[in-house]
């Protein structure tokens, strides 16, 4: 499926944010995903890095070559692309020629999906069976990332550590074949911090602190 996509960069999409910030529990908690996932790759492979985001192929000519804060925000309000298997795309810099650029989508490409829990209990086991029985019934081969944004239900979306076992996931999870690239996982967790890294083919966690973004104080 080919997607097109704006490129934007990490300051501006913070801009964003911090004048429009509708909460966890909204499609921006996504865009804040984009934001540090920039900062992961840029430390993991260096350089810098742009978010794309799937836009309309529709509505292309209507987004302005002009790259602005009004220009950002008429975008990701009025044309982004819901019906996608991609949500976002981190980019190299230098692979971009032109910004803003709008095309066909490039760089690597990720596909979030929430879990969420509603009661204080252990989500490990749901994990396990969204990963090895939902996922490869649902999607066909794909070079795309999987993000598992996992969390409670509610406004923070915040899940306490004891909710969820990363290693047993780890040993009981372990593919040779799968329908995405590799999986991923963000936690919003109690304390202000988050934790990111990467559950298959490798395993990883990082504990990054919420920065002091200023739409995250309201």
């Amino acid at each position: 499926m080919k997607v097109r996509c704006i490129g934007i960069r990490k300051y501006d999409l913070l801009n964003y944010l911090n004048h429009n910030w509708k909460g966890f529990d909204t499609k921006d908690y996504e865009l804040l995903i984009a934001v540090y996932f920039c900062d992961f790759f840029k430390k993991q492979f260096g350089g810098e890095h742009m978010i794309g985001i799937p836009v309309k192929f529709n509505k292309t000519s209507d987004i302005g070559t002009k790259y602005s804060t009004e220009n950002i925000k008429n975008t990701l309000q009025k044309y982004t692309e819901e019906d996608t298997s991609v949500d976002l795309f981190i980019i190299a810099r230098k692979d971009l020629k032109e910004i803003p650029p709008v095309g066909r989508g490039k760089g690597q490409a990720f596909q979030l999906k929430r879990i969420r829990t509603n009661k204080k209990e252990d989500i490990t086991e749901s994990i396990l069976i969204f990963l090895k029985e939902y996922i490869p019934k649902k999607y066909g081969d794909t070079q795309a990332t999987l993000i598992l944004v996992i969390g409670e239900s509610g406004d923070d979306g915040e899940l306490h550590p004891r909710l969820i076992n990363l290693k047993r996931i780890k040993e009981e999870f372990n593919p040779k074949k799968y329908p995405f690239h590799s999986v991923m996982f963000t936690i919003k967790i109690y304390g202000k911090e988050m934790l990111i890294g990467e559950l298959w083919p490798n395993f990883g966690i990082s504990k990054v602190p919420f920065k002091n973004y200023r739409f995250l104080r309201k």
